[in-house]
């Protein structure tokens, strides 16, 4: 998406350029205006694929908390049907699955908060977080069913 913005930010330079040098003979006033026109509706692009990508990373986030959360639930049943036993260790192993899923949470509550620039940080970082939640929690069931 950084790419959508640098091309963004490329049209409106090259249009503000185009109509710098198209419109030499009007008055600077119509120019002024003309590109505070194109910046806004820039800013407005850039808004709405920010919004986008927020709420496509609440869903990723969100599928991911959903699959751990019935993996869990199937695992209790088999704890519970005497299926399965969990160990001090893998109970441990959960725990901490749990925290992450927890932090996971979080991010989703911070992430309305995000400013245009400071939203791909935050994106890349909560996009590592799910991937490496992702596979702990793949690892822990392959390792535990």
């Amino acid at each position: 998406m950084k790419l959508n913005y640098v091309s963004l930010l490329f049209l409106s330079l090259f249009l503000f350029a185009f109509i710098s040098c198209n419109n030499s003979g009007k008055k600077d006033e119509n120019n002024t205006e003309e590109i505070a026109e194109e910046i806004e509706d820039v800013n407005e692009e850039i808004g709405e694929m920010v919004t986008q990508e927020k709420n496509d990373l609440k869903q990723n986030v969100n599928a991911a908390i959903d699959d751990f959360d019935s993996k869990i639930e199937q695992l209790q049943a088999k704890v519970e049907g005497g299926k399965e036993q969990v160990n001090s260790e893998t109970e441990e192993q959960l725990e901490k699955l749990k925290a992450e899923r927890q932090k996971l949470k979080d991010k989703l509550s911070e992430m309305e908060n995000q400013s245009k620039e400071s939203w791909e940080d935050f994106k890349t970082e909560v996009e590592h977080d799910v991937k490496q939640f992702n596979e702990s929690v793949k690892d822990f069931f392959n390792d535990n069913l």
